[in-house]
């Protein structure tokens, strides 16, 4: 008994020392859940407290004026505003920024051609002629004059006269009739209304009065143009019937007899024109016109709108491309330029057609000043 009695005491102590320890840990525990709901309390107590001040601040802020007097106003006397001088100086500015942008947008539209060296230099091609406009020179004519004659029309005239010697038209006293003879001539532009027609009868006209056998054709079947210069009516007949094998060459053939030209209408509008242009049929009628004719001139839509002028370049000894001046960009003369060439078509230069003679005095020797006062030279090219 006296052997088992002090395991039982250190039993005993052993559960009592365990259960003091669960109490301690429970105590631990609990203590450490109050610490925390102590510190959330204080938390929010500084929060709480933070957050009052902030809001009294805010209240004395907004109490508190944020104005204060710096010097008393004057009352003025009269208008204020800037002096004289200074509106001044900002209107010459503002007008001075008007005018450099007015001319800055200008010189960026200014795509056309405006001299004989900007056509050698933008289009690669010789400034055969330089024909003005001719309303100026039926105005400078007299009422009796023809405007497509060498013995009027002006300027117009003189120009026309120094186109056919630039090109070699013009048969000298001593050369042979035998000579130049037989050539076929064809005028063309890029787009429509570049005098290209105009340019066409008057050539026809002048080259006639100069005692060459002349014969037009008017190609442009679509908008034929050629009988309506000559101040006729429109033939029932043309180039489209003798193609087709409805009419002889010698029935579509008709006589100015004012300007001794021979001249072929157009004929009756087609479907299909450029079928006709390019038939051996057409090719034949242009042989036997070399043959009857000292010069077959040509007339032809432009290039850029449809394929006739471009069928019919190959079979015409020289072409003459019509730019009109300051109107046709150089992009566009350049496209059409470049596809009358691919397809073979030799072009004998260009011509600066409704030139108008006062501008264009100022910028290229070569015309003659309304004013009749000296040239000045302003090569642009």
């Amino acid at each position: 008994m006296n052997s088992r009695s002090p395991k039982s005491d250190l039993s005993r102590r052993l559960e009592g020392l365990r259960a003091e320890s669960f109490d301690t840990l429970q105590a631990d525990v609990r203590l450490r859940d109050l610490q925390r709901q102590a510190d959330a309390s204080d938390d929010n107590y500084r929060r709480a407290v933070t957050r009052l001040k902030e809001t009294q601040v805010l209240q004395a802020l907004e109490m508190t004026p944020d104005v204060r007097i710096v010097s008393a106003a004057a009352v003025p006397g009269g208008p204020v505003g800037p002096g004289k001088a200074v509106l001044a100086g900002l209107a010459a500015v503002v007008c001075g920024a008007i005018a450099t942008g007015v001319a800055l947008v200008r010189t960026m539209r200014q795509r056309g051609v405006y001299s004989s060296h900007q056509v050698e230099a933008l289009l690669g091609l010789p400034a055969v002629g330089i024909v003005p406009l001719l309303g100026r020179a039926k105005r400078s004519a007299r009422a009796d004059d023809d405007p497509y004659s060498n013995t009027g029309g002006g300027d117009f005239a003189e120009a026309v006269w120094r186109l056919c010697a630039r090109l070699h038209l013009v048969r000298t006293g001593a050369e042979p009739a035998s000579v130049k003879g037989g050539e076929v001539v064809m005028l063309t532009s890029s787009v429509a209304g570049e005098g290209k027609t105009t340019l066409a009868v008057a050539l026809s006209a002048f080259l006639a009065d100069t005692g060459r056998r002349v014969v037009i054709v008017d190609c442009d079947t679509r908008r034929p143009a050629v009988h309506r210069l000559l101040g006729g009516v429109r033939p029932p007949k043309g180039l489209t019937d003798l193609l087709e094998g409805d009419a002889t060459l010698d029935q579509v053939l008709h006589i100015d007899d004012r300007r001794r030209v021979s001249v072929i209408a157009a004929g009756r509008p087609v479907d299909r024109p450029q079928i006709l242009l390019g038939s051996k049929a057409m090719l034949s009628l242009l042989v036997e016109l070399a043959e009857r004719y000292d010069v077959v001139v040509l007339d032809t839509p432009p290039v850029l709108s449809v394929s006739d002028a471009l069928i019919l370049a190959p079979l015409a000894d020289r072409v003459l491309y019509v730019v009109r001046w300051a109107r046709t960009a150089s992009s566009l003369a350049s496209a059409g330029i470049k596809q009358v060439r691919q397809v073979g078509g030799r072009i004998g230069g260009a011509v600066l057609s409704m030139v108008n003679a006062r501008e264009h005095a100022n910028l290229e020797y070569g015309a003659r000043p309304p004013s009749g006062r000296s040239y000045r030279l302003r090569r642009i090219a």
